[in-house]
């Protein structure tokens, strides 16, 4: 009955994501590992974001002494450090912000998740929202029978709808009532929300049952999964040249479990059990990680590849002041040559076109002072490019004076 139909812009997440669970569904005929099957294929998708962030966060730390050096440079001059941090971040080609990417993607997955839960008529079932008001107009009197502390008050099936709980037990109806339910085709999806005995539409809340165990391994698992990650990263020497990081891990490690707890506690068990198993993915993939794309390693290769292209562009800058040079020197002799033929005919020349000859003179004199001023650019751009290099490798740069004083004679 895919008679589903856009009614809401989040409606562009809710929609595919309703489709992944019901294929998940359809797979294993369990709602329990449906939601882990589902969260498998989200975390697999995300790979290559995960994949970026580490080497982002790789390339971001290896500038740290640098970011810390124009900290101390331009300290008091605000403007000026931003435009020197920029100047680093795009000759580096790194990205600040990179790492952000996959948490920020994240975040809208779990809001379509919980929007899919919510209204499984609707995103898993797939009913039409037509089709889904008359369900739950049909079904009123029993859901006030079955579940009177919730619909007993509600005069009319126009209230249950405003329930945001009303297709989940509306859902768990229709098996047992499809007799008042003869427009429904026999074929429909039905939906179990039984996974080993817990009923994962069930809000967990505030009381004291065997459903206080999903926001418990919530929070172990968030804690662990970002205690593991903390230490990698220690022990990757990513934290010690970072300002601030330790603060930031202590409280990552805080309020992160938390957070995923009080989430948990508040929303059906399903979106926990979505929680809890991303987060056991997450174990495995941060070790993975750890050891394909290894943060210290990667930076090291960053920083050769950074010093690689420095040492192109001064023998690209090199080669330039050459041709610059050698133009120059060629311009010099037609010069020279033209001003003997020139004296040859002074006499001709003076009674002739006078204004016409100060004109060339000056357009030539103009040249040269063009020419000059570009190689002096460029005899700059390439000191300071050498006196970078310099400062990081030593090794690599030759820096003789006498031959530094030979080509300036030049």
């Amino acid at each position: 009955m895919a008679a589903i139909s856009f009614t809401n812009i989040f409606d562009i997440i809710n929609i595919p994501l309703g489709f992944v669970l019901r294929f998940c569904y359809q797979l294993t005929n369990n709602y329990g590992l449906a939601i882990i099957l589902f969260t498998l294929i989200v975390r697999l998708v995300l790979v290559p974001l995960a994949i970026k962030q580490q080497k982002t966060m790789a390339n971001t730390v290896r500038l740290q002494p640098k970011l810390k050096a124009l900290q101390q440079k331009h300290g008091k001059d605000k403007q000026k450090l931003n435009e020197e941090q920029m100047k680093l971040y795009q000759e580096e080609g790194a990205n600040p912000m990179g790492g952000c990417l996959p948490l920020l993607v994240q975040l809208p997955i779990l809001y379509g998740l919980y929007n899919v839960i919510y209204h499984p008529l609707r995103y898993i079932v797939q009913l039409s929202e037509e089709t889904k008001n008359r369900v739950i107009y049909d079904l009123f009197p029993v859901l006030q029978s079955s579940y009177s502390s919730i619909f007993g008050k509600m005069s009319s099936a126009s209230q249950a709808l405003s329930n945001r709980e009303v297709e989940i037990y509306a859902a768990k109806a229709i098996p047992h009532h499809m007799d008042k339910l003869s427009f429904l085709p026999s074929h429909m999806l039905m939906l179990d929300f039984n996974f080993f005995g817990l009923d994962l539409s069930v809000i967990p809340g505030w009381r004291f049952t065997i459903y206080l165990l999903i926001p418990v391994l919530c929070y172990v698992s968030t804690f662990v999964q970002v205690w593991l990650s903390t230490r990698i990263n220690k022990q990757n020497n990513l934290a010690a040249d970072a300002p601030g990081t330790g603060g930031m891990n202590t409280g990552m490690m805080i309020i992160m479990p938390l957070f995923s707890a009080w989430i948990s506690f508040s929303v059906p068990a399903g979106v926990g059990m979505y929680w809890i198993t991303g987060n056991l993915i997450m174990l495995a993939q941060v070790i993975l990680l750890n050891k394909f794309y290894n943060p210290k390693e990667l930076a090291e290769i960053y920083e050769k590849k950074s010093l690689q292209k420095k040492r192109e562009r001064i023998a690209s800058m090199r080669e330039r002041e050459e041709r610059l040079a050698a133009k120059l020197r060629e311009n010099g002799e037609d010069e020279t040559t033209s001003e003997t033929a020139d004296m040859d005919k002074s006499d001709e020349l003076e009674d002739e076109k006078p204004e016409e000859i100060d004109v060339d003179e000056k357009i030539s004199n103009k040249k040269m002072m063009e020419e000059n001023r570009k190689r002096l650019a460029i005899a700059r751009e390439k000191e300071k490019l050498e006196e970078k290099l310099r400062e990081q490798n030593p090794a690599h740069v030759n820096t003789n004076p006498a031959k530094k004083k030979k080509k300036r004679r030049r």
